[in-house]
């Protein structure tokens, strides 16, 4: 496949092919090298995957047009006898917003976060080439529906479960059908990147979809467990300090039925990845004071 992907991208004089696996992503990824040391991130999809990557070439394309830090669009297309959809990307030199984060103080970190919430309003403004589905409420209860029914023939169970449950219950009654928006659908620190001069970077875009902005904020037990500066700083520069009530209600909702799904689905990967999941919920739990109350124990506006 080395020698194939070389000559595939002889135009752009790439001499080296190193395989490249971080994430989940489901693509084949390379770093790329041409002979002027220029870096390029390579994403290989199936051809039956294409309109997706088409999907995910118009995202970025936006990103870049209103000036969100990310990577350069290089070139895509179909290739390896259209049995492959390519996307190229320029290499950013700069460090997984992580780790990096920790590097900065509570006031800088809070910073890199209302960064992200600006970020996160912009993308919330693109256009889609996907059309809403269904009522929003119809159809985010028939998840939490599925969700359940996971949850329920999963052979482990969190403790103190009837608690998320009971609030999941209550809160799934104030779904509205809210307008639909370009989802980044991944966005936590694990797709952001850090670079010297403390820029803040927006990375893989391949999981966009649609559906209730604020349900974009599922992923945030990812950043306040790493950084609760930066999720208060993502909250409130989104919402450019001014948080609806509500908001934090569906943010509730949204995580805790994240959790019901995310015990199924680490069992498929073994031990390593039940035990991340149950940390993460047992943290939800602790955020929320088993869900005594609605605004998590993480969000701080003293900053």
């Amino acid at each position: 496949m080395i020698k194939v992907i070389k000559e595939m991208l002889k135009p752009f004089g790439v001499v080296t092919v190193e395989p490249f696996d971080k994430g989940w992503s489901n693509d084949e990824k390379y770093i790329v090298t041409n002979d002027n040391g220029q870096k390029y991130l390579l994403r290989l999809s199936d051809a039956g995957h294409a309109l997706r990557c088409e999907r995910q070439v118009h995202i970025i394309k936006q990103a870049i047009s209103r000036k969100i830090p990310t990577q350069q669009l290089v070139a895509h297309g179909y290739c390896l006898n259209n049995t492959k959809y390519f996307i190229l990307l320029e290499w950013l030199d700069a460090l997984d917003a992580e780790t990096a984060v920790l590097d900065y103080s509570d006031e800088d970190q809070y910073a890199l976060g209302r960064q992200a919430g600006h970020y996160l309003r912009e993308i919330h403004q693109f256009s889609s080439t996907v059309q809403p589905r269904d009522d929003w409420g119809e159809l985010f209860n028939l998840k939490i529906d599925k969700k359940l029914e996971l949850y329920k023939n999963c052979e482990l169970k969190y403790d103190n479960d009837v608690l998320m449950l009971q609030r999941i219950d209550k809160l799934r009654t104030k779904l509205s059908n809210v307008e639909q928006v370009v989802h980044h659908g991944d966005y936590h620190l694990g797709n952001m990147l850090i670079d010297s001069n403390q820029k803040l970077y927006i990375i893989d875009f391949d999981r966009h979809d649609i559906g209730d902005p604020w349900e974009e904020f599922n992923r945030l037990p990812f950043c306040y467990d790493v950084s609760p500066k930066f999720a208060s700083g993502l909250v409130d520069g989104y919402f450019e300090g001014d948080v609806p009530d509500l908001f934090w209600e569906m943010l509730c909702l949204y995580i805790a039925t994240n959790a019901l799904s995310a015990l199924p689905w680490a069992m498929g990967f073994g031990e390593a990845e039940i035990t991340t999941m149950q940390r993460q919920t047992d943290s939800i739990f602790r955020q929320y004071e088993n869900f005594s109350r609605i605004i998590p124990l993480w969000y701080s506006t003293e900053n």
